[in-house]
């Protein structure tokens, strides 16, 4: 073997590994998968019981994104080894009174954790405060979401993307409440605001109300947010100084989710503070979004819901926060009768904002052009100051005159 030879080769080697390394996952979706029995097969549209699986196949792990409407709209995340399955006993699931353990994975999870959209709160906000916690606003109408019909997520379902949409069923034209998914195996930006970072560890949900039925002069919208974890959930408040993806927006929100005893990695769910008033969402519609603190959950869950077929509800914690939409002192959800927020729940820890390398070339330009100015001009007053002083100098002597 050549010298030339054995370099390429090495270089060869190199470059598989580095192909390996960066390797995106392998997603795959289902509906409903396995499930033979009636209730799997409303055709009609006007309740049907949506259960997607998601699995995200890496190099050393698998990623499970249970989406379902069952008990309300639900993201389960479960990470596992490769080539762990779902197991699902249908008729437990949807005809039986108990449903515990009727979800299962053929090996225990090395990580777990579900986010749940459980009621839909509207207020009556007489004092445009835009907060559903202010005194002022104990007047509200809340619908259950469990309680809400939906249409069968499997006509929604697009396989290249791999994303779907709930929508409610609801007797009023063109009415709805929408809840869009979404998973990702690479990492990269959402094109569209508020133009959330997303990784290969994330799925993305937007939750949408369009025409919907309000109930007061002056309605505002939040949404209850139930977490379910083996620790405390906590918030933060990241800060930046840029809002070169979403106009005014200088903040982004984190749910941290603790790692669990058998897993390296806790959770998120991350989002910027901005809702949207039309479906377009621009700078022009941007509302703001204001997220109640973490507090411990002590309702009874729905007796039929993803949550009670697959966690044991007696070892875990729950908490929940509320996030009301809309600008104080600015236009009401019947302005538009359009709301829309976006965020994501992904494993491990959350995208970091950053400043671009666009913007740190404008802020080194705009910095570094007065800075060379002033070297410049300090430069060239001390040139001139030598150079008059050097004329001085000459001065002090007489003119030399020539002699016949």
């Amino acid at each position: 073997m050549t010298r030339t030879t054995t370099v390429v080769y090495i270089a060869c080697i190199f470059l598989i590994f580095a192909i390996a390394e960066i390797s995106p996952r392998k997603l795959t979706i289902t509906y409903n998968e396995g499930c033979d029995i009636p209730e799997c097969n409303n055709e009609n549209d006007t309740n049907a019981f949506n259960l997607a699986h998601v699995t995200a196949v890496g190099d050393s792990d698998t990623l499970h994104y249970i989406w379902s409407t069952i008990g309300g709209p639900t993201i389960l995340l479960a990470v596992t080894d490769q080539n762990v399955n779902l197991k699902i006993n249908w008729t437990r699931f949807l005809q039986d009174e108990d449903v515990s353990n009727s979800i299962s994975f053929t090996v225990k999870p090395t990580y777990t954790m579900a986010l749940v959209m459980s009621k839909l709160i509207e207020f009556n906000d007489t004092k445009n405060t835009a907060n559903v916690s202010s005194p002022s606003n104990n007047v509200t109408h809340i619908t259950q979401l469990n309680d809400i019909h939906w249409k069968i997520f499997n006509d929604t379902i697009d396989y290249k993307s791999c994303s779907g949409t709930f929508q409610s069923v609801s007797e009023i034209s063109n009415s709805s409440l929408s809840v869009k998914m979404r998973a990702y195996n690479e990492t990269g930006r959402e094109t569209s605001l508020p133009h959330l970072q997303y990784t290969d560890n994330t799925t993305q949900f937007k939750f949408a109300l369009s025409n919907f039925p309000s109930h007061f002069k002056n309605p505002r919208y939040a949404v209850e947010l139930l977490m379910v974890s083996d620790g405390l959930v906590s918030k933060h408040v990241e800060k930046s100084i840029d809002d070169e993806y979403t106009p005014a927006i200088f903040s982004i929100i984190n749910l941290i989710v603790p790692a669990s005893s058998g897993s390296q990695y806790g959770s998120f769910s991350q989002w910027k503070p901005v809702s949207y008033s039309k479906s377009t969402p621009s700078l022009s519609n941007a509302q703001q979004c204001h997220e109640t603190e973490v507090t411990s959950y002590n309702e009874i869950l729905p007796s039929r819901s993803l949550l009670r077929a697959f966690f044991d509800i007696s070892k875990v914690k729950l908490s929940s926060l509320n996030v009301t939409f809309g600008t104080a002192k600015g236009d009401f959800y019947n302005s538009t009768n359009y709301i829309s927020w976006t965020a994501t729940i992904g494993y491990g820890d959350p995208p970091v904002e950053s400043v671009s390398q666009l913007v740190i070339i404008i802020i080194s330009a705009g910095l570094g052009v007065p800075v060379l100015i002033c070297i410049g001009g300090g430069i060239y007053t001390c040139i001139r100051k030598w150079k008059m002083s050097k004329l001085k100098e000459l001065s002090r002597y007489p003119p030399v005159t020539s002699v016949n």
